[in-house]
């Protein structure tokens, strides 16, 4: 699955590849290119909370977000839910800017201007959230300004709840 994954570049690239792929973006206009781009590749035109189901938990091998993080607001729930549609050795890779960098400050700056809800990340800052539901297996730099984060899906321990009957 390809989540944030815009006018499908990257989804056809691994279509072509071999892989079978799930594009999700809100965007229509986004969207549309994707589908002109490629017509094998499943396309959602929603975010990964608006699927309610309409893909089984435990589905997909990776999924893949490439330079989208920083622009949704609910990280954690993004994150809690891919866990959930990843199968049990599956995979996330995450793309993302390094605000440490001058450079990422940059585009930050740029994108706050143009209205754009931006919240980038320092690596330490990417790996914490993502700890709770993926077990880190990378994470490097890349001309100073992006980071790749790969983790394998964590086996989730089952909270013990007590009921009191009165």
């Amino acid at each position: 699955m390809d989540i944030g994954g815009g006018t499908g570049t990257l989804a056809n690239i691994l279509q072509l590849a071999g892989a079978k792929v799930t594009l999700l973006d809100p965007s229509l206009e986004m969207t549309k290119q994707a589908r002109e781009k490629n017509k094998d590749v499943v396309i959602y035109r929603k975010t990964l909370q608006e699927l309610n189901g309409e893909i089984q938990q435990e589905y997909f091998d990776k999924i893949i977000i490439r330079d989208t993080l920083h622009h949704i607001p609910k990280v954690d729930e993004v994150l809690a839910l891919s866990h959930k549609y990843l199968k049990p050795e599956g995979e996330i890779v995450i793309w993302e800017f390094n605000i440490n960098s001058f450079k990422s400050k940059f585009i930050c700056a740029c994108e706050v201007m143009l209205l754009e809800k931006t919240r980038m990340f320092t690596p330490d800052g990417l790996n914490k959230l993502c700890s709770p539901y993926f077990e880190k297996i990378e994470l490097n730099l890349y001309d100073g300004f992006e980071m790749l984060y790969k983790g394998r899906k964590k086996k989730l321990a089952m909270r013990r709840i007590d009921l009191v009957v009165g």
